[in-house]
């Protein structure tokens, strides 16, 4: 399925919005089970905006243009690893946002490698 210009750039922006909402309630409900709806959506939603971003960064500059097609192609596969990825923080470890908070905020309280599963009087 191809995606018209404007229908890419609408998705796109509202990835944008999502994002500047998602980041800063993760990191304030971080840590929480509340966190867990809101970290399974970063992992849909990051990728998905950085692919329709590259898509269009691919599309402005690679050239010739025979190549836009097998760059496109890589980037799925950057892609599907990237939602792996986020997938496999939140299942087996602390999940997207705890793992942002500690980044941005060097955390001590939480290390990332805590389980959502685990109880919070175990991290303390």
């Amino acid at each position: 399925m191809q995606l018209s210009g404007v229908t890419r750039n609408k998705i796109y922006h509202g990835t944008s919005i999502a994002l500047v909402a998602l980041v800063p309630l993760g990191i304030a409900l971080s840590p929480s089970a509340l966190t867990t709806p809101v970290d399974f959506a970063l992992a849909a939603v990051i990728p998905l905006h950085t692919q329709l971003g590259m898509k269009m960064v691919i599309g402005d500059y690679v050239n010739p243009p025979a190549m836009r097609r097998p760059a496109t192609f890589l980037m799925w596969g950057v892609t599907a690893l990237t939602f792996g990825g986020l997938m496999k923080t939140n299942v087996q470890g602390a999940g997207v946002s705890a793992s942002l908070k500690h980044v941005v905020f060097k955390n001590k309280d939480q290390p990332t490698w805590t389980t959502n599963a685990m109880k919070e009087s175990e991290l303390q």
